[in-house]
């Protein structure tokens, strides 16, 4: 039996179990996009190396909420300046926000926000919730800054060339498992939440934790258009 035969009744036995579980897809799907993501990212010697993956996770569940808002946008024919509200700054540099946007990031049970907050207190049950909008406040604030880099290492054109290189490979892969578009930042924040899960184990969970919203958060924001 070749491949294509068995990725036709692999998904349709997700299909089957939607029923059951709406996020099943979104949950196999994180598993397939995080495995790829480790295999890449692990050194030859087996070991893991979690600042890339780290990145490379959050920076994917941040970019897939303004993706998602623009795939709707287009989907039911709204101009995306509806949709998104896009600041510019000074420096030339422009960013995009706005309800719709937080949505998926901040504000719906399975938010990126959500689900990172969510793998914390499951790894570290007796710790503080941090404030999420110390962490929103403290990356509009960078914003329209052209030195600052997220962690003290990365700058935003860094990032944007980052994220939209694994975007166009991992996306495709992404929408296969997903059955309608709003499944996608839910895909990408379990996929954060199996690194966040790792990682915790190298570094503190709170360490980890704050580097992958600080990340997120400004991700979500950039422009990715050429």
């Amino acid at each position: 039996m070749n491949q294509e035969k068995l990725d036709e009744i692999f998904f349709a036995q997700i299909e089957k179990q939607r029923e059951q579980n709406p996020l099943i897809g979104a949950q196999f799907g994180a598993k397939e996009i995080y495995q790829r993501l480790l295999e890449a990212i692990r050194e030859p010697d087996g070991r893991l190396n979690i600042n890339p993956l780290l990145l490379a996770c959050s920076g994917l569940a941040g970019m897939s909420c303004q993706m998602t808002v623009r795939e709707i946008a287009e989907q039911k024919e709204i101009p995306v300046k509806s949709a998104l509200i896009e600041i510019g700054c000074q420096n030339g540099t422009r960013y995009y926000m706005g309800d719709n946007l937080n949505y998926f990031l901040l504000e719906n049970q399975y938010s990126v926000w959500s689900l990172a907050v969510g793998i914390y207190h499951h790894i570290a049950p007796d710790a503080k919730i941090p404030d999420i909008h110390q962490y929103a406040a403290e990356c509009v604030s960078h914003l329209g800054d052209e030195n600052y880099k997220v962690w003290g290492n990365f700058s935003e054109s860094e990032l944007i060339l980052s994220n939209r290189s694994l975007w166009e490979n991992l996306y495709p892969t992404a929408k296969k498992f997903c059955k309608t578009f709003h499944e996608i930042p839910i895909l990408f924040g379990l996929a954060l939440q199996l690194a966040i899960q790792d990682c915790s184990k190298v570094i503190e969970p709170e360490k980890c934790l704050a580097m992958a919203l600080e990340n997120a958060l400004l991700s979500a924001k950039l422009d990715y258009q050429v």
